[in-house]
């Protein structure tokens, strides 16, 4: 960890010789205060400001220094660097390793990016490598996310746009599967189970070679819809909401398949061939969420 602290901080230090540089450019690519890149040409310097042609639109830009992150010259080398701002990514990057240090949550660490199906899923192979941003569940801008959440949205990190319709996403070594992806892809004995949330992300709690255990909030739509017409209205949907439960689901590696466990006889029938002592007496409707854990990390 050290070391690629001191990695970075040596990679940064370069900069330092090339801050003042302030020759005008033929071309290259710029990179502004927001994080946008930009390919340039006829870039030159107006007292405190950057001036130059944007390629992609052909038109002229104008920029403070101090708005400026990088600039490079067509070769790739930096020729300008905002101390300020290289400063203050420094310390980010030094936090962000800092936090990855004491990150003891299970990681599958399956290469980052975008599962789009199951195929890629089972094969670790995304076809996306999109940068994703974590983002809650409520509220009507989602705010960022800057923990490892259970359950959370991804944002598209350059975009505004909402990842949808996907299998799974890795990100910091952790691996998250879209509710829906979990509800198409489960045993065709768990049906009638729904979510509020169906593009949203759960977190893989534990994991091996035969299984990945999560939690997810569902509801039995059947009930929850008979709560719903037999009381009505915003009584109906307190009811209904009661029925919304952390149910636990495995990725069954060998049947390609989620297995919900739908209530405490459902987790027994599962488990009771595979570790017998891990069985339930069942004394509520839904098994005790902790001996459940402990019996999915003796099978795993």
């Amino acid at each position: 960890m050290m070391m690629r602290i001191l990695l970075i901080l040596l990679f940064f230090q370069f900069f330092n010789n090339v801050f003042a540089q302030n020759e005008p450019l033929d071309k290259g690519k710029i990179t502004v205060l927001s994080g946008q890149r930009m390919d340039f040409r006829k870039l030159h310097y107006e007292g405190n400001e950057v001036v130059f042609i944007n390629i992609s639109t052909n038109s002229e830009f104008r920029y403070m220094k101090s708005s400026i992150k990088l600039i490079e010259n067509e070769k790739g080398e930096i020729v300008y660097g905002n101390q300020n701002l290289i400063a203050k990514d420094i310390e980010a990057k030094k936090r962000e390793l800092e936090k990855e240090k004491n990150d003891t949550l299970f990681k599958p660490r399956y290469p980052e990016g975008i599962y789009l199906t199951k195929e890629e899923f089972i094969n670790k192979k995304p076809s996306k490598r999109a940068r994703v941003s974590p983002r809650g569940l409520y509220g009507f801008d989602k705010p960022l996310l800057t923990t490892i959440e259970h359950n959370c949205f991804f944002f598209y990190a350059d975009s505004i746009d909402k990842v949808k319709n996907v299998f799974a996403v890795s990100y910091k070594g952790h691996l998250y599967f879209q509710i829906k992806a979990i509800l198409d892809n489960r045993n065709k004995t768990d049906r009638a189970q729904t979510n509020d949330f169906p593009n949203s992300f759960v977190r893989v709690l534990i994991g091996g070679e035969n299984y990945f255990y999560t939690e997810v909030n569902l509801a039995n739509q059947w009930a929850q819809g008979l709560a719903y017409g037999a009381v009505g209205g915003a009584s109906g949907g307190a009811l209904a909401q009661t029925l919304i439960y952390g149910k636990g689901v495995v990725w069954d590696f060998k049947n390609s398949e989620f297995n919900i466990f739908k209530n405490c006889e459902d987790f027994n029938d599962f488990i009771k061939n595979l570790y017998p002592e891990g069985v339930q007496k069942c004394e509520n409707k839904h098994p005790n969420a902790m001996e459940q854990r402990k019996a999915i990390e003796k099978i795993k």
